[in-house]
């Protein structure tokens, strides 16, 4: 096989695949190369449809038809700057990441959110059912189950807009129950839906570094790989319609409920008067701590409760986790002590991570 280079992005030229919107935009690519290996059929683009003269550009067509492709990306009220296919709501990804893997058509009711994907070379929507009509692939990352069920069964038309065939991976963390709804009348639509959940903190996403964790077909899910494999280090298919978001409670059961055991840990030895500082980094040094709790006592160590994962999501994460423990009989008492601070905290309106229940803890141990 013989490489060539695009500014910058070696691939093997007998292997790949671009979609046309991507090259229309003067071979501007910065992120990874898909390869017919991994590219689903239906989403090539015939390369003999592409310009040869363009400077630059190295493209040998091997696929015999391929309608051109655009990417969807569904954004409600984002406030973080450098958001990507998902809001505040949710922990996000630069816009350039996905931007440079393939064409992007995005939306978002803050007007002035979608702009900032404009200046990336995206294009900018007028409605979700606009989107919807026009794109192969949808992903959306919405605040809560009943914005999600507006976004595509109500208001926002959705599912009524997209054609047959169109794949949705859907990102937001709500009840397993509502994926599964969606699932269901996804299906009616001719539309494949997954329930695609993240775990990760903005970190993780700027690095590209995200853990999905995905529920529905199979065989959509393994399709999607390139999509995942833009914004994720590692995924995870979890089995029938569902699976993914309840995989998410399952291990935001230990995010929570171990930041909180921190908290605790930390007013505990403050209280033996051990110093501060040396408490917060032997802990960080210790096998009892998880990775996603190390950053935790360093930022808590300069009092930065900066939110990489706002109370508030923690909060809505903590009242799924009840709901599906008690509609199912599990007893989960250290977790409903956990969200019990959680909320305490949330309330409090500050936008801050949810690592602040350190802070909380202190506090409440100074005030004995």
């Amino acid at each position: 096989m013989n490489p060539k280079r695009v500014r910058g992005v070696t691939f093997s030229c007998d292997k790949i695949f671009l979609p046309m919107n991507a090259v229309q935009r003067r071979c501007h690519f910065a992120g990874p190369v898909v390869t017919a290996g991994f590219l689903p059929a239906g989403l090539r683009t015939r390369a003999d449809r592409l310009s040869p003269q363009r400077p630059g550009c190295h493209f040998v067509d091997r696929s015999q038809e391929a309608p051109a492709v655009n990417w969807l990306c569904l954004i409600e009220h984002g406030t973080w700057p450098g958001t990507c296919i998902w809001n505040s709501q949710e922990y996000v990804d630069r816009p350039s990441r996905l931007a440079s893997a393939f064409p992007m058509i995005v939306f978002d009711r803050d007007r002035g959110k979608s702009l900032e994907f404009a200046a990336l070379g995206c294009e900018v929507a007028r409605s979700p059912e606009e989107m919807a009509r026009r794109v192969d692939v949808l992903l959306s990352s919405l605040p809560d189950g009943p914005v999600v069920e507006d976004v595509y069964l109500a208001g926002g038309k959705v599912l009524q807009s997209a054609r047959p065939g169109t794949r949705v991976i859907e990102l937001s963390t709500i009840a397993p129950e509502t994926s599964r709804q969606l699932h269901n009348a996804a299906q009616w639509f001719g539309v494949s839906m997954l329930d695609v959940a993240v775990s990760g903190s903005t970190v993780a996403a700027e690095a590209g570094k995200l853990t999905l964790f995905g529920g529905g077909e199979r065989e959509v899910f393994e399709a999607m790989e390139p999509v995942f494999a833009a914004i994720a280090s590692q995924w995870f298919y979890l089995g029938t319609s569902g699976s993914g978001v309840s995989m998410k409670l399952v291990v935001n059961t230990l995010l929570g409920l171990g930041m909180q055991a921190v908290a605790e840990a930390v007013a505990l030895g403050e209280s033996l008067e051990l110093s501060r500082d040396l408490l917060l980094d032997t802990l960080a040094r210790t096998a009892v701590i998880a990775p996603a709790h190390v950053g935790k006592l360093a930022t808590a160590r300069r009092n930065d409760y900066t939110p990489q994962i706002p109370v508030r999501l923690m909060r809505k994460d903590f009242e799924l986790i009840l709901a599906a423990a008690s509609r199912r009989g599990v007893s989960i008492p250290a977790t409903k002590a956990a969200a019990d601070v959680n909320f305490a905290e949330a309330a409090d309106g500050g936008e801050e991570d949810f690592s602040a229940v350190v802070r909380r803890m202190e506090r409440q141990s100074d005030a004995l």
